[in-house]
């Protein structure tokens, strides 16, 4: 049989506490967006930790190593046991690091989100299948008996988290390499970020099963400590990866930090979540980042469901723009660029200048009959950082006057990309102030891969900040392909859009008009957008904008410990019939069926299945409300889409 939580007596009252804080944090993580951000992030992150230099800098930090602690037991009924291992524990004194602080980092995040659970030093509970769950924290010394004991608790249906290099060495301190976390975890390792020392950021997939409450490609700054640095892990499904501050896959080194696994045997089913990197790190990690990944991956392995408003229409994993920026006046090739680089039927964003616009007037008026949005860059090829206010305002106004007196007035909702990626605090405000209704940013102005309101988080109230910040967080394919060894720039190029792709982000693909890009290389990007092209929403920047007002208007919550599972979801204004927003609910085993119950009147949206670990409740059509649904799990038989009754 699988282990699952059992929900009665005592551990069911301790797990309704743990679970009414969960529903709390989903309630506060329920439209999760990027947050403005100031214009000189790469290594603010590391002010909190000034002392210890730069972000490339390894730290050493002093620890006071506590005297031997007595042996610990688990409280009555515990959802999770953290194994303080007193292997590790010897081991590490050595060199003035104390393991026991990891395990209890563990004990108070159980606390916290009140899971019913705390520390043993026995390995007996693991041999005895105490809990469901298995926390490793740090567990890089392991006798054999132990590292046997973990994989009997996994072959019997245990659960696990394990965090760093687990299993890597003896009780003697001899090195046995990554063998025990590849065939008991299910996740290989392939080096540290040692030599890399710009790689200091983990950067989160969206809308996962384990790290769903950040937003997608959400920047974590996470400190350099000798001995302690964050593994490349390899195999299990990846959920963050490690990378530097621009988010570059240059290179061809691995970069998963956090893996996820299921195995089934039977009636047995097993989950496991690898956390790359150590407790040792999470002095100067972002609490919200590590409070959010702890939460996300427990509720995984405790197999209690976790809801989230997706990111994307269903069943889209990622989003599209092709962006496309013409300074110079259009030409006939530029109307094909669309196509030839996402593929036929794929609509783009065009950006124009308004000082050009007279000579391209009729291959304007061409896009636009074929469904592509055409928005602006600014009057004239210069700048608008720095600039003083009046000076930004009038050449704003300058260039819709000027569209307008050539035949192409901008539409309501128009977007702007500033010629240059050249823009401050005061382009962004001038833009809302004459009620822009997108507006393309640079990686800096967030640290996530999704839009974000100008006026903050949350459905905007005002009809000022209605304005989307859409971030370009990839660099253009004509400058990382047209520099240095073109071969090396398309695989550069296309790596980073494939872990776009998986981290749930939106990219937004920018081409020159008049592109450099040769007909073979365009066709080398078409064929790997095309490879996913039924998980990725190519769209204009308007319809994506557009797309995230709507999906604003969208929470959900839900109570895990109610019989059945109950999920309430509040629609604040009409859905569209298609592309609406859906729910992503995690399920207690891979491919297991969900259906929706409620009360009579209540709606029923439809259930589709989203991947392996999740059913998507697809909203199209629903009017305003707030609707109470039921959750009814069935055992695995197929990912076919159900009518949700």
């Amino acid at each position: 049989m699988s282990v699952t939580p059992r929900t009665s007596g005592a551990r069911r009252s301790a797990l309704h506490g743990f679970l009414a804080a969960g529903v709390v944090l989903l309630a506060g993580c329920k439209s999760v967006t990027p947050v403005e951000k100031p214009r000189n992030p790469p290594q603010a992150a590391a002010a909190s930790a000034a002392s210890t230099g730069s972000p490339s800098t390894p730290a050493v930090l002093p620890v006071t190593v506590p005297a031997p602690a007595p042996a610990q037991r688990l409280p009555a009924n515990p959802q999770v046991m953290v194994y303080a291992s007193a292997t590790t524990e010897a081991a590490l004194a050595k060199s003035g690091v104390s393991a026991r602080a990891f395990a209890q980092q563990w004990e108070q995040m159980l606390r916290r989100h009140r899971i019913p659970g705390g520390i043993t030093t026995s390995i007996d509970d693991i041999e005895r299948l105490a809990a469901p769950v298995l926390v490793l924290p740090g567990a890089s010394h392991l006798t054999a008996r132990e590292m046997v004991a973990v994989a009997s608790y996994r072959a019997r249906g245990g659960s696990v988290l394990a965090t760093g290099a687990v299993g890597s060495k003896d009780e003697n301190g001899k090195p046995l390499g990554y063998g025990f976390m590849e065939n008991t975890l299910g996740v290989g390792v392939a080096g540290t970020t040692e030599k890399e020392e710009n790689d200091t950021f983990m950067i989160p997939f969206g809308d996962n099963p384990v790290s769903h409450s950040l937003p997608a490609g959400h920047r974590v700054w996470l400190e350099r400590v000798k001995d302690f640095y964050p593994l490349r892990l390899t195999g299990g499904q990846p959920a963050a990866t490690i990378m530097d501050w621009s988010r570059s896959a240059a290179g061809d080194k691995p970069a998963t930090l956090i893996a996820f696994d299921e195995r089934v045997d039977g009636e047995r089913a097993s989950r496991a979540v690898v956390f790359g990197f150590s407790e040792r790190l999470w002095d100067t990690l972002e609490p919200r980042a590590i409070n959010a990944l702890a939460h996300d991956a427990l509720m995984w392995l405790l197999r209690l469901p976790s809801a989230n408003v997706a990111s994307w229409p269903h069943p889209a994993l990622s989003a599209t723009v092709v962006a496309i920026d013409s300074a110079d006046p259009l030409i006939d090739t530029d109307l094909g660029l669309p196509a030839a680089i996402a593929g036929e039927g794929a609509r783009a964003s065009y950006f124009i200048l308004s000082e050009t616009a007279p000579e391209s007037l009729e291959l304007i008026k061409k896009i636009r009959l074929a469904g592509h949005d055409v928005g602006y860059m600014g009057d004239r090829f210069e700048g608008f950082k720095n600039q003083p206010p009046a000076v930004q305002r009038k050449r704003m106004q300058t260039a819709l006057t000027e569209l307008q007196n050539a035949g192409v007035a901008m539409v309501r909702d128009a977007g702007v990309h500033p010629v240059m990626d050249s823009l401050d605090n005061t382009t962004i405000d001038t833009l809302r102030d004459i009620r822009a209704g997108y507006v393309v940013v640079g990686a800096e102005e967030t640290e996530a891969r999704l839009p974000f309101f100008a006026g903050g988080e949350g459905a905007p109230d005002r009809e000022r900040d209605r304005m989307v910040l859409l971030p370009r967080t990839q660099v253009a394919a004509d400058d990382v392909i047209g520099e240095g060894d073109p071969k090396v720039g398309m695989r550069t190029f296309l790596r980073e859009l494939e872990l776009a792709h998986a981290g749930g982000a939106l990219s937004m693909l920018r081409i020159l008009g008049q592109t450099t890009l040769e007909e073979a290389q365009m066709r080398t990007i078409r064929t790997a957008i095309a490879a996913r092209r039924d998980r990725t929403w190519i769209a204009t920047g308007r319809e994506v904008a557009n797309w995230w007002r709507t999906r604003s208007h969208v929470s959900v919550t839900i109570d895990s410990m109610a019989s059945p599972p109950l999920l309430v979801a509040t629609i604040n204004a009409m859905m569209p019939p298609t592309h609406a927003p859906s729910v992503l609910v995690t399920l207690p085993r891979a491919g297991a069926r969900l259906q929706l119950r409620a009360a009579p009147g209540q709606i029923l949206p439809a259930v589709a299945g989203f991947d392996d670990w999740r059913a998507a409740l697809v909203l199209d059509g629903l009017p305003p409300g707030i609707y109470r649904w039921q959750l009814v799990f069935n055992r695995p038989r197929n990912k076919d889409v159900t009518n949700g009754e």
